[in-house]
């Protein structure tokens, strides 16, 4: 089963990468007259950067490539082991195997395949996706996995963090402890208030009833 799933993935990635490939550089274009209007060459804050890292790119490519060919490119640092000097011997061998591959013939049939349904007969995709209009919704769908990760995952966290937001910010944190210390320090301030009269008579009861609370805790205790 694994290699089965493997030739298919060789059939379908040749597929895409030159279904990539013919719709971006083959057939009709597909841009409207606005946006081939505004087409343009990058400018000059673009290119000469560029060309200074291309430039020493390739100065250095023609300075290290016989050491990096023959392996002293590193010294003694990276000693290479006996694996891939058999592997370089066999490399010949393996590119005569090429043809008679499987896989290198279903890359091609994937590539035959992008070309008949994006250049020669760019209209059978249409006629595949009204005829098997199922598949084509499953497929196109990606098997529902983007709206269960955006309900589940995206709307999910959205809706926490604003749960979060809204109990947890804004009613615990300000309403109670923030906002509700302060409340609670001005209505404490507005029953002393009516205490801090400023009237002599006013004292002398809240005296007199310090004392009678004192002499009863030492009374009843």
């Amino acid at each position: 089963f694994a290699y089965a799933a493997v030739l298919i993935g060789v059939v379908l990635t040749a597929f895409y990468s030159f279904r990539l490939v013919f719709m971006a550089f083959h057939g009709e274009g597909r841009m409207d007259s606005t946006t081939r209007e505004h087409l343009h060459e990058s400018p000059k804050v673009v290119t000469i950067p560029l060309i200074a890292l291309a430039v020493p790119s390739v100065l250095a490519g023609l300075l290290l490539v016989n050491a990096t060919m023959d392996g002293s490119l590193f010294g003694s640092s990276v000693v290479p082991g006996g694996v891939p000097e058999e592997l370089d011997m066999t490399a010949s061998g393996m590119l005569a195997h090429v043809p008679f591959a499987v896989p290198f013939w279903l890359a091609l049939a994937g590539i035959a395949g992008a070309w008949v349904c994006y250049l020669w007969k760019p209209e059978l995709p249409g006629k595949f996706a009204n005829r098997w209009s199922g598949i084509y919704r499953v497929l196109d769908k990606k098997y529902g996995f983007d709206e269960f990760y955006q309900r589940v995952f995206a709307d999910g966290a959205r809706g926490l963090g604003h749960a979060l937001s809204e109990w947890g910010d804004r009613r615990l944190i300000d309403g109670w402890l923030v906002n509700g210390a302060a409340r609670v320090v001005a209505r404490t301030a507005g029953l002393v208030r009516h205490v801090q009269s400023g009237l002599v008579y006013h004292y002398a009861f809240v005296m007199i009833i310090g004392l009678v609370a004192l002499m009863s805790w030492f009374l009843f205790r």
